[in-house]
Formats: structure tokens, sequence, C-alpha cells
């Protein structure tokens, strides 16, 4: 006798009772909230959160997580000047701004900005004499050639090494730049520092 032929004999006698009613289920019954619970559970919420965030960042006994400061380490006998061609002022009012939070008087970098005057226009003179007696930091340097007649206009890179001094490190601006990201000035200056030949020494 095969095994199936036992299950077969021992199910035989269980009387076989068709299904009656083939309708669905009954749907389940969803249950509604308000929206006034819904707006107050929220709310309790958010305060629970704003508890939970007030004691964990004001909590005297709990580590403090510190943000890794983008701005590399300069060393603070490390003087850094910018020099800047100045000659448009509709180009120097937009930089203006940038120069100003690179001031170590502003948390930048920079310990002075000195402005060698490349034109004879006087309503842009006016302007440079203006923001210079309203920023400190900020210097008017006035360099002449005595083959151009001393013409401001005509002063040209090479006779920028007049304002240099040894120890000092200078960076070029030019007038026309538009955008100073945070860091830029201090990573030159921190590279500068790490690798002494990466740019040539004054």
């Amino acid at each position: 006798m095969f095994p199936f032929a036992k299950h077969r004999q021992r199910y035989a006698n269980i009387p076989y009772t068709p299904l009656t009613d083939l309708s669905p289920p009954p749907p389940l019954r969803r249950r509604r909230i308000s929206v006034s619970k819904l707006l107050f559970s929220s709310i309790l919420t958010l305060i629970a959160i704003t508890l939970l965030a007030t004691f964990i960042f004001h909590h005297p006994n709990l580590p403090r997580l510190q943000q890794p400061s983008l701005i590399p380490v300069i060393p603070q006998d490390f003087r850094v000047v910018g020099l800047v061609f100045y000659g448009r002022r509709s180009r120097v009012s937009i930089l203006h701004c940038y120069l100003q939070q690179n001031l170590k008087a502003n948390g930048g970098a920079l310990d002075e900005i000195i402005f060698l005057v490349r034109t004879d226009d006087a309503d842009d003179l006016a302007y440079l004499d203006e923001i210079v007696a309203d920023t400190p930091g900020y210097t008017r340097r006035d360099l002449s050639d005595g083959d151009d007649g001393g013409r401001a206009s005509k002063i040209t890179y090479g006779q920028a090494w007049e304002v240099v001094e040894k120890g000092t490190m200078y960076i070029k601006i030019d007038d026309d730049i538009m955008f100073i990201e945070k860091t830029a000035i201090a990573s030159l200056i921190a590279t500068k520092v790490a690798h002494p030949v990466s740019i040539s020494p004054i």
C-alpha cells in the first residue's frame, strides 16, 4: 500500500461541507484622525525635539563635537600684504567688501592692503581716498616714473617693487576681481609657509 493511501482512508469519513457564502469579506474599518489631533501631536513632537537638542548642546558634561576650521593655520608673526593695482572704482566698489573680509582686523589673514594708483581720473581717486580713510588697514601709494611724465595711469607691475619689504609676503590682487572665496588667501599663505620654494621669496 502506498503511503498516501493511509491518509485517504483517514479522511474518508469526514463529511464534505460545500461553501455557500461566497461574498467578499467586510472592508477594514479605517480609523479617522482629526486635523486637530494631528496638529497637536506634531507640536508635541517638535517641543520634545527642541528640549532634547537644548539639553544635548548645553549640558556641561557632554562632549562637544567641534567642526574643523576651513581656514588653514597661519603663523602669527607672518606678515602678509595685499597689493591692489587700483584703476577703476566701479570694480573696486565690488571688491571692497572681500578685501575688508580678508583683513586681520576682521578675522582674515592680511595685515595690510596697499592700493597702487594706476589712474588719473579724479572721481576714481576720490573714491579711493574715501575707502582708505574709512577702513583701517588700507593704504594708498602713488608710484611714478620719470620717463612717463609722472602719469599714474602708466604705472607698471615692475614699479610695484618700490613698496616691498623683506620678510613680508605680498599677494597681487587685480582690481577687477568680483569674488574672493573665504579661504583662498589663507590657503595661498599656508602653502607658502609649508612649501617656501613654491613661491619665489622676496
